[in-house]
């Protein structure tokens, strides 16, 4: 059976390489203001009155972060639909092992959402550049490894959910010290900007791949019509 172009192939991965580079930055911009305020209160007990410079990396930090929030939320819909479309064209080219409207609802099911996404991603990663062996083994060569990337970009994601829960545990301990919470909040959260810009990075390199084949079957379908 033809597949169709997807629709929001060539937005995603622009989405994600932004949100990848947004992340970094506010991960970096997180380490740098944590080491300038540890330098402001060294020597001093409790809390120390910011200056006028941490003031404004603080709210550049804020700023970014909204943004980088607006952006995952828009970015995380369209890589879904993304997902979703790309999974269907699969199931035209071959029998999948789920239907394509769980890689939709699967992602709001506690638990589940662990797996089953993760499985389907898997398989288009595996199983796209397989589509292609026999026609374009220039193509396949170039993506026979997206499996590896679709598995760490799902070990990153879970990865992410632990330093979060950190960070908040922190934060509700009333006798923690302020020197030491401000270095642990601040680490941490640089931590999982960066970590959430490798996670974006493995995003943009799946979607890509899959891109790549499925552009490489609708050109080798259209020459053999």
């Amino acid at each position: 059976m033809l597949i169709t172009r997807n629709t929001f192939g060539p937005i995603v991965p622009i989405a994600l390489l932004l949100l990848a580079c947004l992340h970094l930055t506010i991960g970096i911009a997180a380490l740098i203001t944590t080491h300038y305020q540890l330098n402001q209160i060294e020597g001093q007990l409790g809390y120390v009155e910011p200056d006028t410079t941490l003031k404004i990396l603080s709210g550049l930090l804020q700023v970014a972060s909204i943004i980088s929030a607006l952006l995952l939320l828009l970015g995380g819909l369209i890589f879904v639909l993304w997902a979703f479309v790309a999974y269907n064209n699969l199931a035209k080219l071959q029998p999948t092992n789920a239907p394509a409207h769980r890689l939709i609802w699967s992602w709001f099911v506690p638990f589940y959402n662990i797996v089953a996404p993760y499985r389907m991603l898997l398989e288009m990663s595996v199983d796209y550049p397989e589509q292609i062996h026999k026609q374009d083994g220039k193509t396949y060569k170039k993506l026979q490894h997206l499996d590896k990337a679709a598995g760490a970009f799902w070990a990153l994601m879970i990865l992410q959910l632990p330093v979060l829960l950190v960070v908040e545990a922190f934060n509700a301990d009333p006798n923690s010290n302020f020197e030491a919470q401000l270095k642990t909040e601040g680490y941490l959260i640089s931590g999982e900007y960066l970590l959430g810009a490798l996670t974006a990075l493995m995003a943009f390199i799946i979607t890509r791949g899959i891109n790549k084949a499925e552009k490489a079957i609708i050109h080798h379908q259209r020459f053999d019509a």
